[in-house]
């Protein structure tokens, strides 16, 4: 283990001690921070983090090239027992709704049209430039051990 890892590793156990008030609020950024930090990791950076409106939320948005990706992130934190098993149920992308996913897809179309400097279009072919990515990051995190498991799935 490298020596960042140790530093998220000691991060995900302060974080997880000192929630009291507020915990699911508390894991939930933390999930966030994961994904965004996985998300750089892989080369990406980021352009948006908790973009809120009134009628929808979207947790990070990255770029990559000539990708943008939207993410929604969902964080469980589980006990040991259950977090070294691949269980077909309990896991944090069943909670996106289909509701949620809605109002995602309409936090998305709100964003290209507030940012049309990020979405060019090729007025030859009327087409954008760009590549679009939804996705749902699922994080889970040991309560005894602090390890973490991030699964992207690609929602569209």
């Amino acid at each position: 283990m490298d020596k960042r890892q140790c530093l998220i590793k000691k991060y995900i156990g302060q974080i997880l001690h000192n929630m009291a008030l507020n915990q699911h609020l508390s894991i939930g950024r933390l999930g966030e921070r994961i994904v965004a930090d996985y998300y750089v990791k892989k080369g990406c950076f980021v352009l948006e983090r908790n973009l809120s409106q009134p009628f929808g939320e979207i947790d990070l948005i990255v770029k990559k090239h000539h990708t943008i990706y939207f993410v929604e992130v969902k964080t469980r934190t589980q006990p040991a027992k259950i977090f070294s098993q691949p269980l077909p149920f309990f896991r944090p992308e069943h909670a996106v709704s289909r509701e949620k996913m809605r109002k995602f897809k309409n936090m998305i179309a709100w964003y290209i049209n507030s940012n049309p400097h990020l979405f060019p279009f090729d007025e030859k072919d009327v087409e954008l430039r760009i590549e679009i990515s939804v996705e749902i990051a699922a994080v889970r995190i040991c309560k005894d051990t602090h390890n973490v498991k991030i699964k992207i799935i690609k929602a569209i």
